[in-house]
């Protein structure tokens, strides 16, 4: 930012080069540093484990709750702001929803994370059934287990917070493929352009039911928006609920009881042996 604020003679320019630095290499320390990308792909196996119980969740909650999504479908001031809204526009206001919810896996994450540093030999033992740590056993009983570096909290936050994410994203993308389906079929293109009060930006246009049917811009960006917040609202039944966290973010939690025990068998049979 210096050499560029000296090339260029100008402080702004320094700021911008150094913005633009910083950005690269915190993209860099998010891949090598934290693993974000080993994490996502480990997200993606959970969620597929995972497709029988976020199921039954949307089964059990989705009705209600469309009812609420389909009433604001019919809200004419939702389609007048989504089509003044630009893409850059819609992208800001799914990234604060997205923020919302990470802050919210991060509080209930950080809420658990002392029971799983802290956890008894006996429950670590238990846990260490079935991986490759299963015969790390140390000699002492009483050894104490080694503490978890801040890098290393950040991390195990990272895989709860991407894995729930995930989760969350998946049930937002059902919400939005199903909004654009009821759209395209209850929502005439005559009349959502009376709602927005100017010619609709239309992306595919074709029969259906024996009239001309109108895949909008509009359309796509209420459905985003609407699946969004219904994808927050799930993440908010995975933190809070009782019966749903248990069905989802409980599991991701064992799943990190299970690595930390691991670690904290190999670190300190590795010193018995030392």
């Amino acid at each position: 930012g210096i050499a560029s604020a000296v090339i260029e003679r100008s402080i702004l320019a320094g700021l911008a080069d150094a913005g633009r630095a910083l950005v690269g290499i915190g993209a860099i320390y998010l891949v090598v540093g934290l693993g974000v990308g080993a994490i996502g792909l480990w997200g993606v196996r959970q969620l597929r484990e995972e497709l029988a119980h976020i199921a039954g969740l949307v089964a059990r909650t989705l009705p209600v709750l469309l009812i609420l999504v389909l009433f604001l479908v019919f809200a004419a001031e939702l389609w007048e702001a989504a089509h003044l809204l630009e893409a850059a526009e819609i992208t800001a206001v799914v990234a604060i929803l997205i923020l919302i919810a990470t802050i919210l896996v991060t509080t209930s994450f950080r809420a658990e994370l002392p029971s799983i540093e802290s956890a008894p030999w006996p429950a670590i033992r238990e846990r260490l059934e079935g991986t490759p740590g299963e015969g790390l056993i140390p000699t002492d009983p009483n050894a104490p287990a080694p503490s978890l570096t801040p890098l290393q909290r950040l991390n195990l936050g990272a895989l709860a917070v991407i894995a729930q994410l995930i989760q969350s994203a998946f049930v937002a993308l059902l919400v939005a493929s199903f909004l654009i389906v009821f759209g395209l079929i209850a929502l005439p293109g005559e009349l959502v352009e009376r709602w927005v009060g100017s010619p609709l930006g239309v992306i595919v246009e074709f029969r259906l039911l024996g009239e001309t049917r109108h895949l909008s811009q509009e359309l796509v960006r209420v459905s985003i928006l609407l699946g969004s917040v219904v994808g927050l609202y799930f993440t908010g039944l995975a933190m809070t609920d009782s019966a749903y966290r248990t069905a989802h973010f409980d599991r991701v939690l064992e799943e990190v009881r299970q690595l930390v025990a691991v670690r904290d068998a190999y670190l300190v049979t590795l010193v018995e042996s030392e």
